[in-house]
């Protein structure tokens, strides 16, 4: 019997890349899945074009995805948050399991924002009230390969050592380049790295399978009983820093992280802070602070913390002194203090008077060589 998939995919104010992702997961060859939705307390009219798509009024046309009419519509559910993370209502999904995984849609809207962490975790309480096999969490900015979740259950079901798997995750923009082969941790600074960056995707060494220490999390695919063992994502986190703090956590509940090149996804990257100065250089330096608090003890604690500290600081000062804006260097600077001090209810806002004009501090990298901390 074939294991049966959640895909979770999380939207903010995003509903153009949302519908090109829901419109390459129909074209998926696995046959068992189901695609629940997360808006995370959108500000514009997401939920109005998402519904939309599903009763084929919005077609999908670009380099990735062909709209398929035949596909359409679309059979929906539709939860507020409370009623979801109870598990949902039986009932009122009987009507989906006439339709195909490609054909069914389960939409869950949250009153706010709640980050990544918080708006998945959402999804992922309703996941362990139900009979899921495996979650997969898929950015909304992010289209599938059709043989990508074939490819991933090959091999997580294959070894009940596996705990959480990741896809070769390639450039939108740039598709032969790699956007990340996994996840790396240094051993001074615990920096987190992505693996194979911008290197071709027919490279030797990313066209194997093998164990990584995290996959990234814009495509994760876990197993229910994993998350059962190390619980949900870490809601301090807010953004970034999330898959790391999750796969750190299921290797030392001895599961294994691995990396699946033959599967594939196609990633933009940026796009829901891409026109935020700041929130990108303020959400990394708190989030790995956190995660240097959690993993890091005594001596190798303060190393790691002195490493990172003065290497993001140097960094951030001569990016932000190149660009002529200080918003992104202030931003760090905020992070690390709050990522010290615990502050981690606050949520960052654009500064007043730093007006809305993108910099080189913008979330939006066009330069896919750019690196983040």
């Amino acid at each position: 019997m074939r294991p049966n998939v959640a895909i979770i995919v999380l939207n903010w104010n995003g509903w153009a890349d949302t519908i090109e992702c829901l419109e390459s997961l129909q074209h998926l060859t696995y046959p068992s899945f189901q695609i629940i939705l997360v808006d995370n307390g959108s500000i514009d009219d997401s939920t109005v074009k998402i519904k939309d798509w599903c009763r084929g009024k919005i077609p999908v046309h670009t380099d990735f995805v062909r709209w398929d009419p035949g596909l359409k519509p679309v059979a929906l559910v539709e939860y507020g948050q409370a009623d979801a993370e109870s598990g949902g209502d039986v009932g009122r999904e009987a009507g989906l399991k006439t339709s195909s995984s490609q054909r069914r849609l389960i939409l869950i809207q949250t009153a706010e924002n709640l980050g990544f962490a918080g708006g998945n975790n959402v999804a992922l309480k309703y996941c362990l009230k139900r009979d899921y096999d495996y979650l997969l969490l898929l950015n909304n900015d992010s289209v599938v390969d059709p043989k990508s979740l074939t490819e991933m259950i090959k091999v997580a079901a294959g070894d009940e050592t596996i705990g959480v798997a990741g896809p070769m995750v390639l450039y939108y923009h740039q598709p032969r380049l790699i956007f990340s082969a996994g996840i790396s941790v240094s051993n001074v600074g615990r920096r987190v790295r992505r693996i194979g960056l911008m290197q071709n995707q027919d490279a030797l060494p990313f066209n194997k399978t093998r164990d990584v220490e995290g996959v990234a999390g814009c495509a994760l695919l876990i197993g229910q009983k994993t998350v059962q063992a190390i619980g949900l994502l870490d809601e301090r986190y807010y953004l970034y820093m999330e898959e790391a703090d999750w796969c750190t956590r299921a290797i030392q509940h001895h599961f294994r992280c691995v990396y699946i090149p033959r599967a594939r996804i196609w990633h933009k990257g940026w796009g829901s802070v891409q026109n935020d100065p700041g929130l990108l250089d303020y959400y990394l330096a708190r989030s790995q602070i956190l995660y240097l608090k959690k993993y890091s003890f005594g001596v190798r604690l303060v190393l790691d913390v002195v490493v990172y500290s003065l290497r993001s600081f140097f960094k951030t000062f001569i990016k932000n002194a190149g660009a002529g804006s200080w918003v992104g260097w202030r931003a760090h600077l905020l992070g690390l203090v709050h990522g010290f001090s615990g502050r981690y209810s606050y949520r960052w806002h654009r500064p007043a008077g730093s007006g809305s004009r993108p910099d080189k501090t913008s979330m939006h990298r066009k330069n896919p060589k750019e690196t983040v901390e």
